[in-house]
Formats: C-alpha cells, sequence, structure tokens
C-alpha cells in the first residue's frame, strides 16, 4: 500500500479505505518524456497541498510537496523531539568516518554554493547576536565530554606542525609597552608588555590587544593604548 506516507497509511489502517475519497484533481494530456511529466507533477503536488492546505495537523500530508519538499512544523518537532538526547553509536560514526576519508566537500555534501549565495549568507549573518541562551547552548554542547577531542590526544606529527604553526605568528603585539587609563581617559600606568598587564588586571591578552587596536572601546573597566605614539598612529591607520 503506501506505507512510505505513514500519515495516510495509519489513517487507512484506523478508518478504512471505503471511509476516504479519492478524486482526480487533473488530468496531463502533454507527451513528455519521464522527467517532465515528475517535474509537472511535482508543481501540482505543491500547488493543491498549499491550495487544501492539508499540511499536518489540518490534512495527512507531512510534507510541502514537491521534489525536494519541506517538513511540516509538527513533523519537525517529532523528529527533534526523537533525536534529544540520541548520541549515534561508535559503529555509526566509524562508517561516517569511512565514508567522508578521501571524498571532498562536493562529493559528500552536493555542490558548492555559489559565490554570491554565500556572500549573501554571510550579509545576512553579519552584526547578528547570539541571546544568552544561544551562547550558554554552544558553550555547553563543546564542554567536557561533549567535545570533539574530549579523550583524544596529538599525534607527535600534529604536535609538531601546531608548533611550527605558531613559531609562524607574529606575536610580538604582546611584547609591547602599554598605558593603562580610567575609563575618564586619565593615566594610570604603563606595563612592559601585554603579558603583564593581563596577570596585573586577570584578563585576556586578546582583549587587552582588541582595545589598543580599537575594535573594542574597554577592558576590566580600563582603556588601553599603546605606550608608543607610532604604534597607537598604526592603529588609528588600520
Amino acid at each position: 500500500m503506501c506505507k512510505d506516507q505513514p500519515a495516510l497509511y495509519n489513517s487507512l489502517l484506523k478508518h478504512g479505505f471505503e471511509n476516504h475519497t479519492f478524486d482526480i484533481l487533473e488530468v496531463i494530456n502533454i507527451k513528455l518524456d519521464r522527467q517532465g511529466i515528475l517535474d509537472i507533477l511535482n508543481e501540482l503536488e505543491v500547488k493543491y497541498i498549499t491550495q487544501f492546505n492539508c499540511i499536518r495537523p489540518h490534512g495527512l500530508n507531512i510534507r510541502t510537496g514537491g521534489g525536494q519538499s519541506l517538513l511540516s512544523e509538527e513533523s519537525k518537532n517529532k523528529i527533534a523531539e526523537w533525536h534529544k538526547g540520541t548520541h549515534l553509536h561508535s559503529d555509526t560514526k566509524k562508517k561516517i568516518q569511512a565514508y567522508r576519508k578521501n571524498k571532498t566537500y562536493n562529493e559528500i555534501f552536493g555542490k558548492e554554493k555559489a559565490e554570491s549565495i554565500r556572500k549573501n549568507m554571510s550579509n545576512a549573518r553579519r552584526g547578528e547576536k547570539k541571546t544568552k541562551e544561544h551562547r550558554k547552548h554552544i558553550g555547553d554542547s563543546h564542554r567536557g565530554d561533549k567535545n570533539y577531542n574530549f579523550g583524544k590526544h596529538a599525534s607527535p606529527e600534529t604536535i609538531k606542525k601546531m608548533k611550527e604553526a605558531r613559531s609562524k605568528r607574529d606575536m610580538s603585539f604582546l611584547r609591547k609597552p602599554i598605558d593603562k587609563y580610567s575609563l575618564n581617559n586619565e593615566f594610570i600606568c604603563t606595563y612592559s608588555s601585554i603579558t603583564d598587564a593581563t596577570k596585573d588586571v586577570k584578563a585576556g591578552s586578546w582583549d587587552i590587544s582588541n582595545t589598543c587596536n580599537g575594535r573594542q572601546k574597554s577592558c576590566r573597566g580600563f582603556i588601553w593604548k599603546y605606550h608608543n605614539k607610532e604604534d597607537n598612529l598604526k592603529r588609528k591607520n588600520k
């Protein structure tokens, strides 16, 4: 019967075939190849599902129809509830890893998005601020044994590569003297480096660096500036 359509299948079992009405809505009298007919049928499916509003809970359709139809909100909620708290079995993870090994991004996920689409997506998300609950959820999902790298140890080759990558970074900004000011722009003191300042005020080096470079207004209730004038000029010209 129609076991691949669970809502309709269960309704037929519960109420009986004779208690359902089946009507012909449209007849196609055009000679087309198989793909052409499928395209028309997909369009008609979307049209009539929308026209009769038969997406669950109003009807027996769980999708919007068409070749790449969307799930109804009810179906999405049920799937989300079913997956909540579940974890992939280790054998399943191994199969996924084996499948993805030596495959390109496009072979796994399909066609790569066009540059214009990626740009539009990026612009749409720019300036978007996450709520406290969202940030907490992201943090909790990567903390402790939920972290992808939990319990894993890097190989000697990986450690060597990480050390080489770090050695090539320009960390000279950490060794520049910086001045600490109050929020009223009153000079307080000078530190020989950002590292010394972080130890004193217990802040992250990147936060103080961002303040020195004008990317944020203050850090730990202070304004920070490079001690040397030429460094501050570079900051203004960025």
